[in-house]
């Protein structure tokens, strides 16, 4: 019995998402072989105790890039493999190269793909539309499909630059005071994570336990970690799927 062969925009999808489990793995084998280290040290003077990366932080740009370069460029593909089985299925296609389009600004994209589009049916056109970075919640230029964009042309080109970073899943044993919040962003040797003000009994006998990650270090997706970015991507890819889907 022949089986039906899944869409190639599917398999491009399942692609990007098989990478980007290998980049959460790597991650997470490379936190727990590499921690960030990190010393408390108690000032009777001031009475505080500060907790600071101790030495310097694990360098994480290590060669991940086959890797990144495979997530992006299935997770692309696979929109560009989309929008061409869209518009197959109304008239053939303007151009061999049709892309999926991305633009920032709303004129831009009203002028560029005007010629491109014009067999889609208006509702297909309304979800392309209002997927496109100008309609984000986020800056442009940090929105999903941007960041597809950019992250994806730059590592053709180069590396991308990596860097260790504090995120808010610390963990304490006792309560911290709701004033008084731990560092989050990029560490580098001597960043003070948190300044606890010793009060009472209780105050030294709080244990905290900062957690790190693996973040990009440049714009646009400058102190956004990896995994948080890999996430974002896939959804919009899933939702745009699931988006077109009526018009395949």
């Amino acid at each position: 019995m022949n089986t039906v062969p899944e869409p190639s925009y599917v398999q491009k999808f399942k692609r990007a998402h098989a990478h980007g489990e290998t980049l959460d793995d790597a991650i997470e084998t490379f936190r727990k072989a590499n921690p960030c280290p990190v010393r408390e040290q108690f000032y009777p003077e001031s009475k505080q105790r500060i907790w600071r990366v101790d030495g310097n932080p694990p360098d994480p740009n290590i060669i991940w890039s086959p890797t990144f370069g495979e997530f992006f460029y299935n997770a692309r593909s696979a929109l560009d493999h989309l929008i061409w089985a869209v518009a197959t299925r109304y008239g053939k296609p303007p151009k061999s190269n049709l892309l999926f389009p991305i633009f920032p600004d709303a004129l831009e994209f009203a002028f560029k793909m005007r010629e491109p589009l014009k067999l889609l049916p208006t509702d297909a056109l309304t979800v392309i539309e209002r997927a496109q970075p100008y309609n984000g919640s986020v800056r442009p230029d940090r929105h999903s499909l941007s960041l597809l964009n950019k992250l994806g042309n730059t590592d053709k080109h180069e590396r991308p630059n990596l860097t260790t970073y504090a995120t808010d899943g610390w963990g304490t044993v006792g309560e911290v005071p709701e004033h008084i919040k731990p560092w989050i962003g990029p560490v580098k040797r001597g960043t003070v994570l948190l300044v606890l003000p010793v009060k009472t009994d209780e105050d030294m006998h709080m244990g905290f336990d900062p957690s790190f990650d693996v973040a990009f270090g440049d714009p646009p997706a400058d102190f956004t970690t990896i995994r948080w970015v890999v996430r974002l991507i896939l959804r919009k890819v899933e939702v745009l799927i699931e988006g077109l889907a009526p018009f395949l």
